[in-house]
């Protein structure tokens, strides 16, 4: 049976998540009802959120700031550099720990994902004045965000992994 892993991030189509044989549920920067791992890349969202006792995902910077601060990472916590020791950690796409949401995309290939599910993340098609600021040349967070996400999926799918977006 194929491991089946629900990605679940703040976007509008976050509400189209349904439990549905999911054997793991990432929440990305904003804890969901249901979530084993809680995947994060900034102090911040712990210190603005209720911590959550599943284990996080978070990068070796915010694991050092939350411990400085007197916050320990739950159990089975995993920071996102340890991937790199993975036998396909260094195959990843360059760029992956910029953002929580391809982070997400990298725990779930650890995890064991066939098949993975996403809500509330952006997805292969051009958001609304992306085109434009790439055709201006200016700097835009979700244009490089996406780069990422698609050099992401298109590693995972080489690895058979497949993934959709909601």
């Amino acid at each position: 049976m194929e491991t089946k892993i629900a990605i679940i991030a703040k976007g509008p189509t976050r509400t189209l998540f349904r439990p549905a044989g999911h054997s793991h549920v990432i929440a990305v920067n904003d804890p969901v009802a249901g979530m084993d791992w809680f995947c994060f890349g900034d102090a911040e969202t712990i210190w603005s959120n209720t911590p959550p006792a599943s284990p996080w995902f978070t990068n070796e910077n915010a694991a050092r700031r939350l411990k400085k601060s007197g916050i320990e990472l739950p159990a089975g916590s995993l920071v996102w550099e340890r991937l790199f020791e993975k036998p396909w950690g260094p195959t990843l796409p360059a760029g992956w720990t910029v953002f929580s949401a391809t982070a997400a995309l990298a725990l779930a290939r650890h995890l064991g994902g066939g098949a993975v599910e996403c809500f509330g993340v952006i997805d292969a098609a051009p958001m609304p004045g992306e085109l434009a600021a790439l055709a201006a040349g200016t700097s835009c967070r979700w244009v490089a965000e996406r780069r990422i996400w698609n050099a992401m999926v298109a590693w995972l799918a080489a690895t058979d992994v497949t993934v959709a977006c909601r």
